[in-house]
């Protein structure tokens, strides 16, 4: 299979050589197809012919993840030994330090920690061309024993996928200990770099979000970003994939409120991450999924 790079409206695909892997690359940026490999040729809009360089880049290295959340499939997909090797992944990094100039650079999963070289790549990308680098990650695989590793790796940033506050984060991630795991974590990283959440927003979590905003402020994050529910990762693609879903929020208006709520807590000054355009185009994709 080709190494698969996508997000926004940009899609890259590997050389034959390097289809060994199911891993996506993302670029946002304009509608284009680029090679993955030494010879890279950056995209170039069609009107004045100057090469385009986007403002941040994600690279999913892996699908594999320990944990067993509700509303994502993508630890059981059967692809996940075909990832790019380490080599592979620096040269990807090559090329892109050649085109961003020292731009954001965001490692995700799967879970990034689970590669043995992910921190060697991440000193790599740091030290070879100086990228703004962070991650999303469960938390899980950043233990103490390697605490002092991954503050020197050069990240800028860390965010952290928390759902909910206490028991329920565990219910949501299928994991009852990473919680207060987390806790720690955070404390101990965010004199370090910056340190913040992401939460989707579905049924079992919706009554929640004030309180993740204020346990957002008590860690000391620097902010809170919410999403909205998506087709389970790893699933086949369904259109009306959210009429079967179990934790589809089942009345759009209370999503509204909740959604107002949040806001109201941003006009207030709380560290709410999304724009207040995103917020209310939420109120919409809610109301009409399709």
């Amino acid at each position: 299979m080709a190494s698969c790079v996508q997000l926004n409206n940009c899609k890259l695909t590997s050389t034959p050589q390097q289809q060994k892997s199911i891993n996506t690359m993302t670029i946002s940026n304009e509608n284009t197809t680029i090679r993955i490999g030494r010879k890279q040729i950056p995209p170039v809009d069609s009107a004045s012919k100057v090469p385009l360089s986007p403002t941040s880049v994600q690279l999913a290295l892996t699908e594999a993840c320990p944990m067993r959340c509700i509303h994502c499939d993508l630890w059981q997909t059967k692809n996940q030994h075909l990832e790019l090797s380490t080599s592979m992944w620096k040269h990807v990094i090559d090329d892109l330090g050649c085109w961003l100039m020292h731009r954001d650079l965001h490692f995700t999963g799967g879970e990034p920690f689970l590669r043995k070289d992910f921190l060697e790549l991440v000193r790599y990308a740091k030290s070879q061309h100086n990228f703004c680098i962070s991650a999303n990650t469960s938390g899980v695989m950043i233990t103490e024993s390697i605490l002092d590793k991954v503050i020197e790796a050069g990240f800028n940033g860390l965010i952290f996928s928390i759902d909910g506050v206490d028991g329920l984060h565990g219910k949501i991630r299928g994991n009852n200990k990473v919680f207060e795991q987390n806790l720690k974590t955070m404390e101990a990283l965010r004199h370090h770099m910056f340190v913040s959440i992401a939460t989707v927003i579905m049924e079992p979590n919706l009554d929640e979000f004030c309180r993740l905003i204020d346990f957002a402020i008590e860690v000391g994050a620097a902010g809170i970003g919410f999403q909205p529910l998506f087709q389970n990762f790893g699933a086949d693609r369904d259109p009306e994939w959210f009429k079967k879903s179990p934790i589809w929020p089942k009345d759009p208006d209370h999503v509204v409120d909740v959604l107002d709520a949040i806001i109201s807590r941003k006009e207030s000054g709380a560290p709410v991450l999304n724009s207040f355009a995103q917020l209310n185009l939420f109120k919409h994709y809610f109301h009409s999924p399709l």
